[in-house]
C-alpha cells in the first residue's frame, strides 16, 4: 500500500492504476512512468521530471521485485487486482480516510492537479497528466 500511495501522490494515479504501474521507458532522452489501467485502456507516459516521482517509481519497483512479480506491477501474486484495490481501500477507511473528510485515495489525485495549475500547467496540460481524454472540467479537480 504505501508504494502504490506514493505513486498516487507523486503522478496523481488512479488507484487502480498506482497497482498496475511502475514501468520506466525512455523517450526523447528523458525517463516517464509508463501507466498501464488508465480509464478506456489509453496509455500514457508521465515525466519523472523531479526527486518526489523518482522515489515513488524507486519505491514502486522495489515493492514489485520483493513481492516476486514477474509483471512489475506491485500486486502480491496472491491477490487478483480487484483484492489488491478492496485491501489498499479497506485500509484507508481504517486509517479515517472518507470522502467526506477529503482524506481519501482519489483526493491525492486532486491536489496533484491543485499542484500542476499552482506551477503554471495549462488545464489542457492537467488533464491529458491525469489520463482524461475527454473534454471534463478540470474545475471538478479544484483547477480554474
Amino acid at each position: 500500500m504505501v508504494a502504490a500511495d506514493a505513486l498516487r501522490e507523486a503522478f496523481g494515479l488512479r488507484a487502480k492504476e498506482s497497482l498496475m504501474t511502475s514501468a520506466v521507458v525512455v523517450k526523447d532522452g528523458k525517463e516517464h512512468l509508463s501507466v498501464e489501467g488508465a480509464k478506456g485502456g489509453r496509455p500514457r507516459l508521465l515525466p519523472i521530471d523531479n526527486e518526489r516521482k523518482t522515489e515513488a517509481v524507486k519505491l514502486a519497483q522495489e515493492t514489485s521485485k520483493s513481492l516476486g512479480s514477474g509483471t512489475g506491477r506491485i500486486i502480491p501474486p496472491e491477490m487478483t487486482l480487484k483484492e489488491a484495490y478492496d485491501a489498499q481501500r479497506n485500509e484507508w477507511r481504517a486509517l479515517g480516510g472518507t470522502r467526506e473528510n477529503n482524506a481519501n485515495m482519489h483526493g491525492e489525485r486532486h491536489l496533484h492537479a491543485r499542484e500542476m495549475s499552482a506551477d503554471g500547467a495549462t488545464k489542457e496540460e492537467i488533464m491529458a497528466d491525469l489520463g482524461h481524454g475527454e473534454d471534463r472540467s478540470p474545475s471538478s479537480y479544484g483547477v480554474k
